[in-house]
């Protein structure tokens, strides 16, 4: 169920980031890229599959990041 998704979840981030070191990555680079990746995955995710509401610091949350992703992009 539920438990196995987020299990598979926590492996595929886990493999990602070790794959992106290996292929050298800066270290807080792709730290940040995760958690951003991860952040904007969990949120449509609590809004399909446990009826969550979006409000405004959630849209604003997601903003953020974006924003953050740019920057780092630009860097």
């Amino acid at each position: 169920g539920i438990a196995a998704a987020v299990g598979a979840s926590i492996v595929g981030i886990e493999f990602g980031l070790a794959t992106a070191f290996r292929q050298g990555w800066p270290l807080n680079m792709a730290g940040a890229i995760v958690n951003v990746a991860a952040a904007l995955i969990v949120v449509p995710v609590g809004y399909m599959l446990f009826a969550e509401q979006m409000n405004w610091t959630k849209a604003l949350g997601l903003l953020l990041c974006c924003g953050g992703l740019v920057l780092i992009a630009r860097a």
